[in-house]
């Protein structure tokens, strides 16, 4: 069993081989009637938890990370069928990576922003124009010979 209900979670796993079985727990609750005396009736309520198969993971599956990102507790049984290959990172790897990815988005946004000012000052040549540029800068580069087409 990789983990149960209940348990804690600090762990983000990754499935590399095998199979592993999701199974969230169910609670069932029965009401039962008994009569105590004239028209009068004791409710009996029952509660019984069972765990209901819900998912099959494969490899490539990635799994634990809602319990991980939210602090709770494990909400389903994650066991194996078969051998398993499973990899795992723990919550403060986990958190570093995160903000560590959130730094570079960041970074490439403000670049892009960076080179579309720049891109938009230097370059303020209409479309046709650019093409018309690009057209020639090639042909003199690679000595293409120039063809004008008459109507």
């Amino acid at each position: 069993m990789v983990y149960d209900v209940g348990d804690q979670s600090d762990t983000l796993y990754f499935l590399a081989k095998g199979s592993l079985s999701c199974s969230a727990a169910l609670n069932l609750k029965s009401y039962n009637k008994y009569p105590v005396g004239n028209n009068q009736w004791e409710v009996l309520t029952t509660t019984r938890q069972v765990l209901q198969q819900v998912a099959v993971l494969t490899p490539g599956c990635i799994f634990g990370q809602a319990e991980l990102r939210l602090g709770t507790s494990r909400r389903c049984r994650i066991q194996a069928s078969a051998q398993t290959k499973i990899y795992f990172i723990d919550k403060l790897t986990y958190n570093r990576c995160i903000a560590f990815i959130t730094e570079i988005i960041v970074f490439m946004e403000s670049e892009k922003e960076d080179l579309e000012r720049r891109f938009s000052k230097e370059y303020q040549v209409s479309t046709s124009t650019t093409d018309e540029l690009r057209s020639m800068e090639y042909a003199q580069k690679f000595k293409v010979p120039q063809i004008r087409l008459q109507e």
